[in-house]
């Protein structure tokens, strides 16, 4: 069986390694407390969770051979680089966007209605310009 830095590295710039190899460990214990039948097929399987996420944002969305990607996982690179932009000016985002990928919080967190609002109007004032993107509404004081 394969587990750690043998399975998947990662750069260690970002801090994942150590803890998806914490949750590889966790995972090797589950599998083997379920028998010797299969042993590395679920292992492995499990094990592939925890990469996903930290794999998917250090490589861009990119896959390492360098083959197609889905509709679905061009979409989610499209979603996480406007989360990225609208993170930048919204504490709120970015708190999110860290704890996913220091993989505190699991990759569906980012997609709650709120953050996904946020996301929107982040990615609309971007649009604007960045000028524009900080102007406020003029409001007239209230007379005396």
């Amino acid at each position: 069986m394969v587990t750690g830095d043998a399975f998947c590295s990662f750069d260690p710039v970002f801090g994942q390694g150590m803890t998806v190899a914490a949750l590889e460990a966790l995972e090797l214990g589950r599998s083997l407390d379920e028998g010797m039948a299969g042993l590395a097929r679920r292992f492995h399987a499990r094990a592939a969770v925890h990469i996903d996420t930290p794999w998917l944002i250090a490589a861009g969305g990119t896959p390492p051979d360098g083959g197609r990607i889905s509709l679905g996982e061009r979409l989610a690179g499209r979603y996480v680089t406007a989360l990225q932009r609208a993170a930048v000016s919204d504490p709120v985002l970015a708190e999110a966007f860290l704890r996913v990928s220091h993989l505190v919080d699991r990759p569906r967190e980012l997609m709650r209605p709120g953050r996904a609002v946020r996301v929107l109007a982040g990615s609309l004032r971007s649009r604007r310009g960045p000028g524009e993107a900080r102007r406020l509404p003029v409001v007239a004081a209230p007379a005396p």
